[in-house]
């Protein structure tokens, strides 16, 4: 994780917690969680409506906070300067 990253922290009700960010070095979208990539992979809908993918960076960054706020996840924006070592990445 590049220095101060844009992240969603999203908690799911059975207690995992899942980090989504822009990797710079190679513009995708990585998570935390292993079966969050399927998911993320089908993209979100921004506000206007329109389907928003994972290539689409930091706009479906954007849109996947949106959408997980709007069906009641607890989720956060936050600006993390690195990752815990020994968590396993994912790209989406």
């Amino acid at each position: 994780m590049p220095p101060n990253a844009d992240t969603v922290v999203v908690q799911y009700p059975r207690g995992a917690t899942a980090l989504i960010w822009v990797d710079p070095t190679t513009d995708t979208i990585v998570t935390t969680h292993p079966g969050l990539r399927t998911a993320l992979r089908r993209g979100v809908k921004d506000w206007s409506g329109r389907a928003v993918f994972p290539d689409g960076g930091r706009i479906f960054l954007s849109a996947l906070y949106d959408h997980l706020f709007l069906n009641g996840y607890p989720v956060r924006w936050m600006n993390v300067l690195a990752l815990r070592k020994g968590w396993n990445i994912y790209r989406v």
